[in-house]
């Protein structure tokens, strides 16, 4: 569409080409080629580490989407860190956190199947 053309010119000039670059290669190129690797995923060590990594380059991508502009005619404008811009990932954060801990208490970690049951009661009473 016609007026979202100037968006992704100021994306993709300046510090915002920056990150365009990093975006690409560390949220998709890294993480694909990591995972290609069958060493790397028989360690849960190193996989976590690969996950936090594509979460953290996820956040990037979400301040890449969602930042303002603040152009003015003719005129990139480079963005801007704000301690609001941390916080506010931290605190939806520990939102969803605190509702997904919230909500894992209130159910089974596995399911519970009814020929499970059977089983069980089968050993118990021989």
């Amino acid at each position: 569409m016609k007026e979202e053309i100037p968006w992704y010119i100021i994306r993709s000039h300046g510090p915002w080409g920056v990150i365009s670059v990093l975006l690409i290669v560390g949220h998709f190129l890294l993480p694909f080629l990591l995972l290609l690797m069958r060493g790397i995923k028989d360690r849960a060590k190193f996989l976590g580490k690969v996950a936090i990594f594509v979460m953290i380059m996820r956040a990037v991508d979400y301040y890449w989407i969602i930042a303002p502009n603040f152009t003015t005619e003719g005129h990139h404008a480079e963005f801007h860190l704000h301690p609001l811009d941390f916080t506010t990932m931290i605190g939806l954060g520990g939102i969803w956190v605190f509702a997904f801990l919230r909500n894992l208490k209130r159910g089974a970690i596995l399911p519970a199947h009814e020929s499970l049951e059977g089983a069980k009661e089968a050993v118990i009473h021989g």
